[in-house]
């Protein structure tokens, strides 16, 4: 997955799409606002997650690593965790990502960043990847639950 992505979650389309979705109680004051975000600041965003029954909730990004003791380490390594490759996912039956696979979610999202290199530019130049006709889609995650407090 894309650690740049284009939020802008419309509680009621996800509603549209979801029917019967229950809505977490966190969203009574969610903001209707676009976002913009790259993976590096965490951000909390409301996902769409199945527990039993479909739930709209604030989740924030990035597993936390509780078998770290130290909060920096365990920081930096959260960042690190963000962007998983399916193969670690799927088959290296030690990888943490293995334990956590049945934990699936959709991310609600309007949009990707794909960066490329483009000639005669340092930098590599971002591209927004967005679905024709359609204003919102999900992309896959798996979730994890911890009771740690950033």
């Amino acid at each position: 997955m894309c650690r740049d992505i284009s939020f802008h979650s419309e509680i009621q389309i996800v509603t549209q799409d979801f029917k019967g979705i229950q809505l977490a109680p966190s969203l009574s004051h969610y903001p209707n606002e676009m976002l913009h975000v790259t993976c590096e600041v965490l951000p909390t965003h409301p996902i769409v997650v199945n527990r039993k029954a479909l739930v709209l909730a604030n989740m924030s990004w990035g597993v936390v690593p509780t078998f770290i003791d130290d909060p920096n380490e365990r920081q930096r390594q959260r960042l690190n965790y963000v962007n998983a490759r399916s193969e670690r996912i799927i088959g290296d039956k030690k990888s943490y990502w293995y334990r956590i696979r049945q934990n699936r979610c959709l991310i609600p999202v309007i949009g990707i960043y794909e960066h490329r290199e483009v000639k005669g530019f340092t930098n590599k130049i971002p591209y927004h990847i967005s679905l024709e006709g359609r204003k919102q889609f999900y992309v896959p995650a798996l979730y994890q639950v911890s009771q740690e407090v950033d």
